[in-house]
């Protein structure tokens, strides 16, 4: 997500497979300070341009869904938005907004307006800070996922066919894979894995793809790249063993199937 701001006016967008779409505007017509009055009038307009930015934000930004959220600007309006926006979380115990902390990047934009967007994922600065904020989202879920393994091992599921028999129950409550399984040179086994990942979505699970090349990938990788944490206990054990033999026949068909 990518809350755009300037004096009297913020934009909020979401952004999702190189798509933008604007969830709210909002503009408001701010005094200028002069006499005390002026002033006071000023203070109450910010005061209620800042509550509907929060309430935008509260409304369309799904934090457990949302990985990032950019809050972009020139001078200082940025900050103080940002700054406002914890305070009142904090203030309101608004715990969606508050443990989402960790998400938020603040950087300079030229404007408030849409077109700035541009501008600022084009900055390698803020890229790499996106990026961070991922990986560390990814190690988060991953951790967690150790940690059901270790303590309610019924909680969670790996390897292809395990992951794909709780996806088929509706229990799937995040879905852990690699991006270089989406990317696999067999055709079968990429839309084996592209397909799960559509069905994890639509049913409301969270997806989190791991880099190949991060430490966090490389350890799901040790555990053939997919697996999940469930919403519900599953008691279905397959070995892995199971697996490896349904990888090996994909990649068989797949040979057969190039050669035709």
């Amino acid at each position: 997500a990518a809350l755009l701001v300037q004096h009297g006016l913020a934009q909020l967008c979401l952004l999702s497979g190189g798509m933008s779409v604007t969830k709210a505007r909002i503009e408001a017509h701010i005094p200028r300070k002069g006499s005390a009055a002026m002033a006071a009038s000023a203070g109450r307009a910010v005061e209620k341009w800042h509550e509907h930015v929060l309430q935008a934000v509260l409304r369309h930004v799904d934090f457990d869904r949302v990985r990032c959220v950019i809050v972009a600007g020139p001078g200082f309006v940025k900050d103080q938005v940002h700054a406002w926006l914890f305070v009142e979380a904090t203030r309101r115990e608004l715990r969606a907004l508050l443990l989402s902390r960790s998400k938020w990047v603040l950087c300079h934009a030229s404007s408030g307006y849409k077109h700035a967007l541009k501008e600022v994922l084009s900055n390698p600065s803020v890229v790499s800070q996106i990026a961070d904020t991922k990986a560390a989202a990814e190690v988060r879920t991953l951790a967690s996922f150790f940690a059901l393994l270790a303590e309610q091992e019924d909680r969670v599921a790996y390897g292809p066919r395990h992951v794909a028999h709780a996806c088929a129950q509706g229990a799937l409550d995040k879905l852990l894979i690699t991006d270089a399984l989406l990317r696999a040179p067999s055709l079968a086994r990429r839309k084996q894995y592209v397909e799960l990942v559509e069905t994890a979505r639509e049913a409301g699970a969270t997806v989190h793809i791991f880099s190949s090349l991060h430490v966090s990938g490389e350890q799901l990788a040790q555990l053939s790249g997919v697996a999940a944490i469930l919403r519900f206990a599953l008691h279905t054990i397959f070995s892995d063993d199971e697996d490896d033999d349904d990888d090996d026949d994909s990649d068989d068909s797949d040979d057969d199937n190039d050669d035709d």
